[in-house]
Parts: structure tokens; C-alpha cells; sequence
């Protein structure tokens, strides 16, 4: 296990200005990578101030003695966990002018991201941002299918209606070939206005490369607390077995294919049962799913698990499975290895870097939910095989300590805060 790189606060102690378009009370891993990190670097001395979209009155509003901004907002239609924010350009920088920060940090390149630019322009600051999402892969969210929510009432009536189904083709070959593009070339640019990018995984990082972003990239993970998920090695239960995705359930995150192949795991071990932890816009449909494939009662849908209490939840399962195309590090896949679990997966982003195909888990092409299950079977039928992927896992998450990405993270703050960025 690395040593945690040693704090600068003896040097400078920073003042710094995040902005979100996600946060608590929202449980995804942007909020959480971003709260942690808050209440690490806080705890030696530095300051934040967090602007945010507004979920409900009982919306946090400091984390630590640091200011927590709350901006009007409107969720999405599509997807109503989801704020559009509508940022008061007076209001941030009254809050600015107050605080006197030395850098910004943009978390994601939403609304309130993209003001995270205007303000550091207005203010004469660095900018870090770090990509956490393939805001892309969500570009079906922007659909009229999705939009009118259209999925919904057909899955609400049980309609196998010819047009609803054509506007449904339509949206999903204009994602594809119109929107994906637009939405990631959109996002790139907003990210070049940065002086440095950090990168949840080394891919991402190549990726973004690939694509031609010029602007500084550093790799930095978000960071796992084994102090809140302190995995030891597990061993493999007599069964039933319990099978686990934990995260949103929306369509991006394919949690239709790991319900398909958790109906052929269940026929090779009729006791095992599947949870769901979260909630999401494709939960409806993915319960009607279920009941369609007659497993209904050997899935469980657990909702929203607060955060504090997920390591219970991993503890008590014997396998994670995900199918998510998206990730560009997977903060639930890093809590399941730091949990102790073997994991299936797919061959996709960053999932690699956690799920090491044939030493904690198995990765199988995107959609194949047939090889997904095999793998399963694979793991869960040979006990010797489940203990040494179960250790592996722990020993990979043991790369990801949050103590030693919070001493990378103020390193970074410290050097970028020092950036002229006139030169910019």
C-alpha cells in the first residue's frame, strides 16, 4: 500500500471555489468523490466555498464550516434527479468577492460549470477540472422519446404502439450520430478553458488525448475511504448466493443486461437473488422486466442506500456486477473491491483499471450478458478461485487510498494555484 504524499499545509493553506451541477443530497460519484475530498483538505486547514444546484429546503448548507452555494434549479423531465441549474451571475459573484479564493475547481460541465469559467475569468483565477462523466453516454436524456417521457407511458400502459416505437428509433440514431458527438465535442471545449483536466483513470486521460485536448491532463483518482469500506478477504458462502449492482439505475448504466444475465445465472442457481441498490429513470421498466422474465421474486430493489450505509450492503453479497459503458473510474465498482468482492463487469472506459479480467473478476464485451453470466457461474461454483479474487480485490483498492489522492490533490491545488493566468 502507497504511502499518503506528505500535506503541504505548512507551505500554503488555499482557499478554494468548487462548483457542481451535482451534490449531496444526491448520492452519484461525482458528489461523493467531491465531499470527501472537501472534508479531507478541510480538515487541514484549507478552505472551500461549494456552488450547487438546490434539491429541497433540507439541502445541506456548509460541510465543515465551508459555505455550501445552493442555486435555483429544475430537474430535467427526462430524468428528474438530475438538476438543470439556473445560475444568479450576482449571487456568485457577491459570494466570490467575500471568499477571495485563490483557484476554482469545476467538477462537471454543466450550467453551473460552465459559470465556474465566467467567474474565474472575472476574478482573474486558475481553473482545474476534473471529468468525471462521459456526459455523452447521457445524451439520451435529451431525446423527445425521453424528454416527453414517452417511454414512460408506454411502460406505464403496456403499449406496443408502431409510432411510439418509430419516434423511439428515430431518437436513438440521432443520439448516435447527431447528439453523442455534439454533446462530447460541446464538452471538451469547455474543459480546454481549464489550466489543468484531472483524470479519474489513466484511460480517460488517453482517451481525452485521442481526442485531441491539448490542455495539461493529470491522473488522480477519486479516492476510496477504507476507513468507511474496510474490506477483508472474503470467502465464498454456502449459498444462497446474492449478486449485487449498486448505483443509478438509468439507461446509460445497462442494468437491463445484468438482468438478463442474472436470469441465466438464477437458473443455474435457483436460491440466488439479485439486488438493486438505487434509483434512477429505468427502474420502472427494469421491474417490469423482471416480472416479464419471472424472476421478480428473486430480485430486490433496495432504492436509495445513503452512502454511510452501502459498506453493510456490499458486506452482505457474494458478487458485484455492472454492465455500464460510462465509467471513467466507477466509484461504486471501487467501493465493491474495497469491500473485499469479486466483480463482473465490462470491457469498456475505465472499468479495467479495477476489474482486472482473470485476478478479481471477469470482463466480457459490451451487451453480453450471456458471458457475463458464464463468468458468474465461474466464479461463484469454484470456492479456491472466489478467495484469490476476493483478496485481489482488496489489494487493488489498496491503490486508490483517499489519504494518499487528498495529499496528490493538495499538491496539485498548490501548484495551479500559483499559475499567471494571464499566460492562459
Amino acid at each position: 500500500m502507497r504511502k499518503p504524499l506528505p500535506l503541504l499545509t505548512k507551505n500554503k493553506l488555499m482557499k478554494i471555489a468548487v462548483f457542481s451541477d451535482t451534490f449531496s443530497p444526491k448520492v452519484d460519484g461525482v458528489s461523493i468523490s467531491t465531499h470527501q475530498f472537501i472534508a479531507k483538505l478541510s480538515e487541514k486547514g484549507h478552505k472551500f466555498i461549494i456552488f450547487c444546484p438546490s434539491y429541497s429546503s433540507d439541502d445541506i448548507k456548509e460541510i465543515k464550516g465551508n459555505p455550501v452555494i445552493r442555486l435555483s434549479s429544475l430537474p430535467l423531465p427526462s430524468y428528474p434527479e438530475i438538476r438543470m441549474a439556473v445560475p444568479s451571475l450576482n449571487l456568485i459573484r457577491d459570494a466570490m468577492n467575500d471568499f477571495d479564493a485563490d483557484l476554482v475547481h469545476f467538477q462537471t460541465p454543466g450550467f453551473i460549470g460552465q459559470f465556474s469559467i465566467l467567474a474565474a475569468k472575472h476574478f482573474n483565477l486558475p481553473v482545474i477540472g476534473t471529468y468525471h462523466t462521459l456526459v455523452s453516454k447521457q445524451g439520451t436524456y435529451l431525446s423527445p422519446y425521453r424528454l416527453l417521457k414517452l417511454d414512460s407511458l408506454a411502460s406505464l400502459f403496456e403499449i406496443n404502439n408502431p409510432v411510439l416505437n418509430l419516434i423511439e428509433s428515430i431518437s436513438r440514431t440521432a443520439e448516435q450520430l447527431i447528439a453523442k458527438p455534439m454533446i462530447f465535442s460541446l464538452c471538451n471545449s469547455i474543459y480546454e478553458n481549464a489550466n489543468l483536466i484531472l483524470c479519474p483513470s489513466r484511460t480517460i486521460k488517453e482517451e481525452l488525448k485521442e481526442a485531441g485536448i491539448k490542455t495539461e491532463m493529470k491522473v488522480l483518482s477519486n479516492g476510496i475511504d477504507r476507513k468507511v469500506f474496510p474490506g477483508t478477504e472474503k470467502k465464498l458462502s454456502d449459498g444462497p448466493f446474492k449478486i449485487l449492482y449498486a448505483g443509478r439505475i438509468s439507461f446509460e448504466k445497462n442494468c437491463d443486461v445484468v438482468l438478463n444475465a442474472f436470469e441465466i445465472i438464477h437458473r443455474r442457481f435457483p436460491d440466488a437473488t439479485m439486488t438493486f441498490a438505487g434509483n434512477g429513470p429505468a427502474l420502472d421498466i427494469l421491474k417490469k422486466t423482471a416480472k416479464e422474465k419471472n424472476i421478480y421474486d428473486a430480485v430486490e430493489f433496495f432504492g436509495q442506500i445513503p452512502h454511510e450505509q452501502l459498506f453493510e450492503i456490499y458486506k452482505n453479497h457474494d458478487l458485484f456486477m455492472t454492465a455500464s459503458t460510462m465509467e471513467t473510474q466507477g466509484m461504486v465498482v471501487l467501493e465493491a473491491v474495497s469491500s473485499g468482492l469479486p466483480c463482473v463487469g465490462v470491457n469498456s472506459h475505465a472499468l479495467p483499471e479495477l476489474i482486472h479480467h482473470g485476478e478479481n473478476g471477469y470482463l466480457s464485451d459490451e451487451g453480453d450478458f450471456k458471458g457475463m453470466a458464464e463468468h458468474a457461474v465461474q466464479i461463484l461454483e469454484d470456492s479456491s478461485r472466489y478467495n484469490a479474487f476476493s483478496r485481489k480485490s482488496i489489494e487493488i483498492s489498496e491503490e486508490h487510498d483517499l489519504d494518499f489522492s487528498a495529499g496528490k490533490l493538495e499538491q496539485i491545488y498548490l501548484s495551479v494555484s500559483e499559475i499567471n493566468v494571464k499566460s492562459k
